[in-house]
């Protein structure tokens, strides 16, 4: 069986925050949770566009918890009063955009979920503001394209998942601010142009995940010295010729093409052999990146 070989993140665990914050504000506030609307406790129209969370901003909530709610779109300025939000839990909706300055006045923001949308789209400089942020969750949305500088503040960041969605380039200048970031998923997108040099030379990259893109080439240098292991499963390459052509860096870096399931960097639920059961017993979730594990 192949070995695992990832990395978790502690600091942001959904399972180690939610211990420490408690359960969802829908069962701590069963009376806020009962008023009608798609996403009470905050307060939607009657098409499900998300207006405001007051009630988060009263109780001085530090998880905006919002998903599976049926947001359909977020207003201007619906998140104002939470500041001091450290997690924004968004995904599970219908989203197909946000509007620029959301995040604004986020003040210490920990981890954002966007994940499970129908988002298409996205403002230049969604996230500008948000240096601490440590976690972006975008995967499972219909992403074409980004806009360029779109992570360029985003100096903080540990771990991006990009996975499923349509992306079919990623120009070399793409993560450029992300100078801390350790793990990148872009697996199950539509990659097919070119892996230019730099694009994923960052400081601290360890992880890089292109499993099940048809990606045809990668130029010499698109890894940095820090990488620690690449997933080309179910792609166009090979880890012998990304060797050959000069792909990986010259510290050996490990690199799985075939033989697993697919690489996976999300939550994802445990009892299939996915991760670590203490990760969160609350919620029966974990985080981590992984190499597919048994395939059986």
């Amino acid at each position: 069986l192949p070995l695992w070989k990832g990395v978790r993140f502690a600091a942001v665990a959904l399972g180690a925050v939610a211990a420490a914050l408690g359960a969802r504000c829908a069962d701590r506030y069963p009376l806020l949770s009962a008023l009608p609307g798609p996403c009470a406790p905050c307060v939607c129209s009657d098409v499900g566009v998300l207006k405001g969370c007051p009630y988060h901003a009263e109780l001085r909530e530090s998880i905006l918890w919002i998903s599976g709610r049926g947001v359909t779109a977020v207003a201007e300025g619906a998140l104002e009063g939470n500041e001091g939000a450290s997690l924004v839990y968004l995904h599970e909706n219908a989203l197909e955009t946000l509007p620029a300055g959301v995040f604004d006045g986020l003040r210490n923001p920990m981890a954002i979920r966007l994940d499970r949308n129908k988002i298409a789209e996205l403002p230049p400089g969604l996230f500008d503001g948000l240096g601490p942020l440590q976690v972006l969750y975008m995967g499972h949305n219909r992403l074409e394209e980004l806009p360029p500088g779109l992570f360029d503040a985003l100096g903080g960041l540990r771990a991006l998942d990009l996975r499923s969605n349509r992306l079919r380039h990623l120009p070399s200048e793409t993560f450029r601010g992300l100078q801390h970031i350790s793990a990148i998923d872009v697996s199950a997108n539509n990659i097919s142009h070119p892996i230019g040099a730099g694009t994923f030379a960052l400081p601290d990259l360890a992880f890089v995940s292109l499993a099940h893109n048809p990606i045809q080439s990668m130029e010499a240098g698109a890894f940095g010295g820090s990488l620690e292991h690449a997933w080309l499963t179910g792609s166009n390459l090979t880890c012998a010729g990304l060797a050959r052509a000069g792909g990986l860096p010259p510290s050996g870096a490990g690199c799985t093409d075939e033989g697993v399931c697919g690489a996976v960097f999300a939550v994802a639920p445990i009892g299939n052999g996915v991760c670590d059961e203490r990760a969160d017993p609350q919620y029966n979730t974990a985080e981590c990146l992984w190499d597919g594990g048994d395939c059986d």
